[in-house]
This record gives structure tokens, C-alpha cells and sequence, in this order.
């Protein structure tokens, strides 16, 4: 069941629901459901996509990949060869390969506010609110 191999995954990979939503663009809830099993796509899914993403990260991140390639019975380490496997590994199947834009308009969208610097962003907002910089 994909709920309990997220389990033993994050176990394994010593993080939690926080962890992983930073790297995957998406919020802890996403992660969570998922985790309980409240939420259950299919592997083929943009949001197992970004899901096994954001693991891929957090793992290279934290210098854990071949950890998470031996878990997966991956050939290697690099991201085109373990992220299908995770995949394959989550849902007990051989390999998956993700659809081949797990960006979606939504992710889009947080990906260009991320970019926006703290200014642009502060400017928005005081000019949506009409308050200048005296108030």
C-alpha cells in the first residue's frame, strides 16, 4: 500500500511531511494525505511526479541517494534512473516513468512568486491594499 511504503520511506530517509513539501513545491497537507493514505493517485500521476521530485531532492540534498537507490533497486543514482524506480518502488510495480512535464500550471504559478524578490512582493501587496510607504 502506498501510504505505508511513504512510511518506511520516511523513516528511512529520516524526514517528515515539511521536509519533503519544500522540495516537492507543495504544501505539508499534500504530503500528509498522501502519507495516510487519504489521497492515493496513480503512478502516473504530476503529483507522484513532483512527489518522487521532491524525495529525489531531499535525498540528493541530504547526501542519502545511494540510500534511496538500494531501497529502490535502482542501476544508479542519477535522477532519470531512481525516480522511476521510486515510483515502481511506491506502488510495488517495475519501474514507472513520470509523465514528462510534472510542472503544473499551479506549480507554475509558485515557481514565479518564489523567483519574485521580497520587494517585488511587499510592492504588490501595499499597491493591491492602496497603502504607500508612509503609512
Amino acid at each position: 500500500m502506498l501510504s505505508e511504503r511513504i512510511t518506511t520511506l520516511f523513516a528511512l530517509l529520516q524526514c517528515n511531511n515539511t521536509d519533503i513539501a519544500r522540495f516537492a513545491g507543495c504544501s505539508s497537507g499534500n504530503i500528509s494525505k498522501l502519507k495516510t493514505g487519504n489521497r492515493e493517485p496513480k503512478p502516473t500521476s504530476r503529483s507522484i511526479a513532483a512527489f518522487a521530485d521532491g524525495v529525489y531532492d531531499y535525498a540528493d540534498y541530504e547526501n542519502m541517494l545511494s540510500v534511496l537507490a538500494e531501497l529502490c533497486s535502482a542501476a544508479d543514482t542519477g535522477r532519470e534512473s531512481l525516480i522511476p524506480a521510486l515510483i515502481g518502488w511506491l506502488y510495488e510495480t517495475e519501474a514507472v516513468s513520470p509523465p514528462d512535464s510534472a510542472v503544473t500550471p499551479k506549480s507554475k504559478l509558485l515557481l514565479e512568486r518564489q523567483r519574485q524578490s521580497f520587494g517585488e512582493r511587499l510592492d504588490k501587496a501595499m499597491t493591491l491594499l492602496g497603502i504607500t510607504n508612509g503609512q
